[in-house]
């Protein structure tokens, strides 16, 4: 009997600033991104979807077709997916320990939305 395999669908996802810091947080879709399990890579969507056999993460940033996003201190994004309602769901957070205007990840996310957006057009 040969063993089966089965890909999952999941979502990225990160908190994100539309424009600025003083408008609300929402939930985007990480376009395009790069993505490892221990299964192979994979690249999200326009949308931000992609398929799984194995929990994706982040290991070494945001990086994707278009942009590969590292902060000055060279602490890139890392995220790990979860399994949750029989699809994976991959969602990266803002720090909640930091003034909004010094979080390094949300600069990091934020400038690989707009440079992926700004690539497209």
């Amino acid at each position: 009997m040969s063993p089966k395999f089965y890909l999952y669908a999941g979502t990225a996802q990160a908190d994100l600033y539309q424009c600025w810091y003083d408008d609300p947080i929402a939930a985007s879709p990480l376009s395009f991104l790069d993505l490892q399990s221990t299964k192979g890579n994979m690249r999200t969507d326009g949308t931000g979807l992609f398929s799984a056999e194995t929990a994706p993460q982040i290991v070494d940033g945001l990086k994707g077709a278009f942009v590969k996003v590292m902060d000055d201190i060279k602490q890139p994004i890392q995220a790990a997916g979860i399994f949750t309602g029989n699809s994976w769901q991959l969602y990266v957070k803002q720090a909640t320990d930091i003034q909004p205007w010094r979080d390094p990840r949300m600069a990091q996310i934020m400038a690989y939305d707009k440079v992926t957006t700004v690539a497209l057009y």
